[in-house]
């Protein structure tokens, strides 16, 4: 076994896993090593951002050194010099595009995956973004054409660089031939939950009421504009939009055009933004609404709040493109087993099929299906097996 794992990746704070300052990536990340951490006698050491200042701290028998920053290329350099003085030969990168900076710190970090092949390094890469088509985020033909050359370029760049590829689901491992490894997204325990009843008191919602979310950071590729321009009052689910917007992105004047443009069509619909959610609400959003939509234009990788929505158990619709999502063997198989077909949960980007599945949710026994399939994938993907399969990977 390894003795020894060097991470890079975006890290919440000491104390927390979900913040304000940090992505997905990073409570991700934390979740993973703390599971990897109780099940091995791997030393784990994270490079991560610095949040504050510069710190080096032990939690949960994971060390963690804040030694890099977006867009500082110079830190990132230091961060790249760290992992060449290692004498650990495998290394842990978690990757979403933002999370170390704009383009050119994006440029520096492949040049950096070259270097560490050239010095014998073994470059373990969870590609978080894997985006299979991206003509539904791009204006015009041309910008679409070359945006997708583009990326099928980086993928085969990535397969000559690192040694293995993570990826979530299945569909995405297409890219990466020989060099893909399949690892599904996992799915976090919860702590017990409160009634529904409850969760809605807390939030202030009306009880008496049925709540449809959509939960996680504001993005064009979400298609959150697109679901509010097709909402309408007469549906049966009051509709929720949890989330602000992502602080990677924060200063970037198109992204934060696309925030207010979303705050105001919501406003004029009536439709609550909530901006943020802190961590210790997540779970009372969760209690207290039906039913989750992943309204998304493109898919770019398996979902936070898809893996979250399995967690407490609640129903899930999907975006048309999202149906690639069913090609992976254990939700087919689960999706079986709950005896749901692909039209209970997948709908089309229009209101008349929004509508349509919307109200086929007001279905008791569509209901007990939806409860069945999240209980089935909870199994497949606890942390604990997902665990297990990092390691038994690093350390083969």
């Amino acid at each position: 076994m390894a003795q020894s794992l060097i991470v890079v990746s975006s890290y919440p704070r000491k104390g927390a896993t979900h913040a304000a300052e940090t992505v997905g990536v990073a409570s991700y990340t934390k979740l993973l090593l703390t599971e990897i951490s109780k099940q091995s006698d791997i030393r784990l050491q994270v490079l991560a951002e610095v949040l504050d200042q510069p710190a080096t701290y032990v939690e949960n028998q994971i060390a963690v050194r804040r030694m890099w920053r977006r867009n500082d290329l110079l830190s990132l350099w230091r961060a790249f010099a760290s992992l060449l003085q290692t004498k650990s030969s495998k290394i842990l990168i978690a990757f979403e595009i933002n999370m170390f900076g704009g383009l050119l710190a994006n440029l520096l970090v492949m040049l950096q995956l070259f270097l560490l092949k050239i010095f014998g390094k073994q470059v373990f890469l969870i590609l978080h973004q894997a985006p299979l088509d991206l003509s539904q985020v791009s204006s015009g033909w041309i910008r679409s054409f070359l945006q997708n050359a583009l990326l099928r370029l980086w993928y085969w760049y990535l397969c000559l660089v690192v040694h293995k590829v993570i990826v979530f689901e299945q569909c995405l491992a297409v890219n990466f031939a020989n060099k893909a490894v399949v690892i599904p997204h996992l799915i976090p325990e919860m702590p017990p939950l409160s009634t529904q009843a409850a969760a809605k008191r807390q939030l202030g919602l009306d009880p008496n009421k049925k709540y449809a979310m959509v939960f996680g950071y504001l993005s064009p590729y979400k298609g959150i504009k697109e679901l509010l321009e097709q909402w309408t009052a007469d549906l049966p689910y009051e509709l929720l939009i949890a989330g602000g917007i992502n602080p990677n992105h924060i200063n970037q004047p198109k992204i934060v055009r696309y925030v207010k443009q979303v705050q105001d069509l919501a406003r004029q619909k009536n439709i609550t933004v909530t901006g943020f959610v802190d961590e210790s609400a997540i779970s009372s959003y969760f209690t207290a609404v039906d039913v989750v939509i992943l309204p998304y234009k493109t898919m770019f990788s398996s979902s936070g709040p898809l893996a979250l929505s399995w967690s407490y158990g609640k129903p899930v619709l999907l975006s048309k493109p999202l149906e690639a999502y069913l090609l992976s063997t254990d939700i087919a198989t689960a999706l079986d087993r709950a005896q749901l077909k692909p039209e209970d949960l997948v709908f089309a980007a229009s209101a008349e099929d929004l509508g349509r599945a919307l109200e086929a949710l007001n279905s008791g026994d569509l209901q007990t299906k939806f409860a069945l399939f999240a209980k089935k994938m909870q199994a497949e993907r606890k942390i604990s097996s997902i665990g297990k399969a990092y390691l038994d990977l690093i350390t083969a």
